[in-house]
């Protein structure tokens, strides 16, 4: 059981590092720009974790890995801002094409998601 238990939405207070995060959110989104640049070299999430197929089948949630795929030197900046914080093991930008839905579950891991752009003109 988590020591901040299991709510849908965490307060951010709950979580000192997020004050970084939110100060740095803008050389975040210069390097997930960068990545968007290669969305269709990006594999489909369930092709990641293969538990993901339970909640997702098809290619319209990606994922750009930072730590164990090579991926530190594309996304420097975020990969700085990001090991600070306590027990990350792992950084990826999560992308889901507009009108993706994933039905309410409970992740394998307890990764935090952080980062969230929603573009603009979009249903």
């Amino acid at each position: 059981m988590s020591k901040v238990g299991n709510p849908s939405i965490y307060n951010n207070a709950t979580f000192l590092w997020t004050h970084t995060i939110e100060r740095e959110w803008r050389a975040i989104r210069v390097e997930l720009d960068r990545v968007l640049t290669r969305k269709d070299e990006l594999l489909a999430f369930r092709e990641l974790a293969s538990d993901a197929t339970s909640i997702s089948q098809d290619n319209n949630w990606t994922s750009f890995l930072l730590v164990g795929y090579g991926n530190i030197e594309l996304c420097p900046d975020t990969w700085r801002i990001c090991r600070n914080i306590p027990g990350v093991i792992t950084v990826m930008f999560s992308i889901m094409e507009p009108g993706k839905h994933l039905p309410p579950h409970y992740g394998i891991d307890s990764v935090p998601v952080i980062w969230v752009a929603i573009p603009r003109n979009r249903h």
